[in-house]
């Protein structure tokens, strides 16, 4: 399933050649052809049909919180204008291809301004990076689209959704989706727990009727929101092992000095304040790495990240931090949303961390940066799979 969604986002990308190379009202017939086979992909991932406002979040760009796959009639008139007129210069034709104005037409009609044409003179210099490929980037244009797209789904959207929404634009959120599945590395979900979080993200129905929670017994949500904060018979406990597990494995491969739950050196109270201690982490010497995950669209939180990006984890890392205030900034909670975002400071954290272990790897520090972020990704929503399945579907 994971490689079905990988090769509709393959798809599109292999279209982008034909529309901006192809007058869009001479290929509509193939653009609508392409777009059927794309939902009917979809719908088959899905299991469900999909209607046009979720196909249009499903459009969106990963960094909007959309899938990324994208809907080749609403990428066509900006596709062709940008590729006509960022080599109009090199054109010998006096006047524009067949097409264009009508294509600009199009785009102007949604509110948004095409520049003008420049005057064709003998001495003009071209290069790619000119100041006129530049206004006339297909990127602006999409922008544009995607925004007022992006817009409307989240007016149209109840406040949980449009949290998942926000809270899925975050790096790292996506890593599960971005990944091929490699079953070395452990990257793959299951088909039933992947499906229930494609349509969780989207924020389609996860079941129809009333639904009991099959561990507390109260009626639960059609979106999934009591299944993925439910405390009773949780399985919260095996999916925070994961995610530290998955850290400090990489660590000790990397040769770090690191323990898993070291105890308190400020206290005799035998406390564990960490899940993962390094020493030399950095100025202040070593750090108590605290994991803690947080469901945003629980009611303890959807309030305070409905104000904003990451202002959910807020809530549990100022939590975290009065926990332990005789270890102050040694101690490190690594606070990491349900869509997979990670607070602010929590991120820091982990980009120094990805440097010391680049540093003892050979590897790029982005590169050490993105093993970790995708590695918690997919422990993150693996194990938020399973509860989904467990709670919408009754499967144990």
């Amino acid at each position: 399933m994971e490689l079905l969604l990988l090769r509709c986002c393959t798809g599109s990308a292999k279209l982008i050649y034909w529309l901006r190379n192809c007058v869009p009202e001479v290929i509509k017939d193939q653009i609508l052809l392409f777009d059927n086979a794309i939902d009917q992909s979809l719908q088959h991932i899905l299991g469900v049909p999909i209607h046009d406002q979720d196909r249009l979040k499903i459009h969106l760009p990963l960094s909007m919180g959309g899938l990324g796959i994208a809907k080749a009639s609403l990428v066509a008139n900006a596709a062709f204008v940008s590729s006509v007129a960022s080599s109009w210069m090199l054109q010998p034709n006096s006047s524009p291809r067949k097409g264009f104005q009508e294509a600009c037409n199009v785009i102007t009609s949604s509110g948004m301004t095409v520049p003008t044409l420049p005057n064709k003179c003998s001495s003009s210099i071209v290069s790619p990076s000119s100041s006129q490929t530049k206004e006339f980037a297909q990127n602006k244009f999409m922008l544009s689209i995607n925004s007022d797209i992006r817009q409307k789904s989240i007016t149209n959207a109840d406040l949980r959704q449009a949290i998942i929404l926000n809270g899925r634009t975050c790096k790292g959120s996506n890593y599960w989706l971005t990944s091929p599945p490699d079953l070395r590395s452990r990257s793959t979900i299951d088909a039933a727990p992947f499906r229930l979080l494609l349509k969780y993200s989207i924020g389609m129905p996860l079941f129809d009727g009333p639904l009991k929670c099959p561990d507390c017994g109260s009626l639960q949500d059609k979106f999934g929101h009591h299944a993925l904060s439910c405390r009773v018979g949780s399985v919260a406990i095996d999916k925070h092992n994961s995610i530290v597990r998955a850290i400090f494995s990489q660590m000790k491969q990397a040769k770090i000095s690191c323990s898993m739950e070291a105890f308190n050196p400020m206290s005799d109270s035998r406390q564990r304040p960490g899940d993962i201690h390094m020493s030399d982490f950095d100025n202040l010497g070593d750090a108590f790495f605290d994991v803690s995950v947080i469901n945003i669209c629980a009611d303890s939180y959807v309030t305070r990240a409905s104000k904003g990006v990451l202002e959910g984890s807020s809530i549990r890392y100022d939590t975290k931090m009065k926990k332990y205030p005789d270890l102050g900034p040694r101690f490190k909670p690594l606070v990491l949303e349900s869509t997979g975002g990670w607070h602010k400071l929590s991120f820091n954290y982990l980009r120094t961390l990805a440097d010391h272990i680049a540093s003892r790897t050979n590897k790029l520090a982005s590169e050490a940066l993105n093993s970790l972020l995708c590695a918690t990704s997919f422990c993150l929503q693996r194990h938020q799979g399973t509860m989904l399945v467990r709670r919408c579907l009754g499967l144990s």
